[in-house]
């Protein structure tokens, strides 16, 4: 559980600071999401390929999840606060 917390917090912070860079040259909407599939598709990769195929750690379900839950909880947040309204 401690894991999947990780991969939450992790998941969250990302998509919001990649959303930001990448706000730099595109619109909010688009940087938001791009900064959310940046995010989402690393914690793929690292369950994928670090654990399952290269067997470095446990691949679970319950950190995609969190992975998940974090990129779209990051994303609510950029469109809500970041997005000029």
């Amino acid at each position: 559980m401690e894991d999947a917390i990780k991969h939450f917090v992790i998941s969250l912070a990302g998509t919001i600071l990649l959303a930001l860079l990448f706000s730099l040259g595109i619109d909010h909407v688009h940087a938001t999401l791009y900064g959310g599939g940046a995010m989402l598709a690393t914690g793929l990769m690292k369950e994928g390929i670090w654990d399952y195929l290269l067997k470095k750690g446990v691949p679970s379900l319950a950190d995609i999840t969190a992975d998940a839950i974090g990129v779209g909880v990051g994303m609510m947040i950029n469109i809500v606060i970041f997005l000029p309204w």
